[in-house]
């Protein structure tokens, strides 16, 4: 709003936020699902969140005297309005109304709010740049993913190759065992290992005559299955 409405800075420059209540940086389960369901803005809140007190946390038995001691002070007229009310089927509402008022007694009053209280253009310029650095955060943390990701997919990558290149003769075996079975599934797997032979054999250029050797008679001895030589070129093995 406050970028798309210019025409109302004046009004967001007056406006105040309300008292901003101790504990909200503490938000329970229930009330992170009442922002949800009423789409407040998370940088929003996150701004808003920073003037907030932390909440108090009496023991239960310091709670229980405080508010016997409250509920035995209060007015005789406020009692019996409480029980009429109860008696009225009220009483669902009676106890939180009961609770709302004894906390808010409670609350120490600060003769500093509001000289502190800050405008809504305040928040909202606050909420900008607290979504400019989130966002900024975020675009870091998935290249740092992104990048942690590439490095592991290399160190396995280079880890297969080496377990390649230990036995070479090994991987040329399979290769012809899965050409003869005469299986696309089959054919795959084959020019798979034979990619990852070229990439060994580029680790030592005098490999790649008897890599080029070996591959020609591969195409050769195979150029009569098409599936086979259609997957033969497209991974670059060059055409005698």
């Amino acid at each position: 709003m406050w970028e798309l409405a210019e025409d109302d800075e004046e009004e967001y420059i007056r406006e105040l936020e309300p008292q901003v209540p101790a504990g909200l940086g503490e938000l329970t389960g229930a009330q992170r699902a009442l922002t949800d369901f009423l789409q407040v803005d998370e940088d929003l809140l996150a701004v808003a969140m920073r003037t907030s007190a932390p909440m108090e946390q009496p023991s239960p038995a310091e709670q229980d005297a405080a508010l016997e001691a409250f509920v035995a002070a209060l007015p005789t007229r406020d009692k019996d309005a409480l029980l009429v009310d109860v008696v009225r089927g009220g009483g669902h509402l009676a106890g939180p109304r009961l609770l709302a008022r004894f906390r808010a007694a409670r609350t120490p009053a600060d003769p500093a709010a509001d000289r502190t209280r800050r405008s809504a253009a305040e928040l909202l310029d606050a909420a900008h740049r607290h979504r400019t650095g989130r966002h900024e955060r975020e675009r870091q943390a998935r290249e740092a993913a992104e990048q942690a990701r590439r490095r592991a997919a290399e160190e396995q990558r280079a880890a297969h190759l080496d377990t390649i290149a230990a036995d070479p003769g090994e991987v040329w075996r399979e290769i012809d065992i899965l050409i003869g079975q005469k299986k696309p599934t089959a054919y795959d797997r084959a020019t798979t290992l034979l990619a990852d032979l070229r990439a060994v054999t580029a680790r030592s250029p005098g490999e790649l005559a008897d890599y080029d050797r070996r591959t020609t008679a591969l195409r050769e001895a195979h150029r009569g299955k098409p599936a086979l030589m259609r997957r033969f070129d497209e991974i670059g093995i060059p055409r005698p």
